[in-house]
């Protein structure tokens, strides 16, 4: 393998930040939406669907 140490460094931290960022960002996510009621009223839901382009509904 002919890649450079620094360069393999680099790939690794920049790697390990992206995964454990995610990782991050999902439990304070988690720890927000847990402690409230996450129930949204019909008309605002009815609103909200509305205003997604069609491809992006599944």
């Amino acid at each position: 393998m002919k890649t450079a140490r620094s360069e393999l460094y680099s790939k690794a931290v920049a790697e390990y930040l992206s995964r454990h960022h995610a990782e991050q960002i999902t439990a304070r996510l988690d720890a927000i939406h847990g402690q409230e009621d996450a129930r949204v009223e019909p008309a605002l839901g009815q609103l909200q669907a509305r205003a997604l382009p069609r491809e992006a509904l599944w």
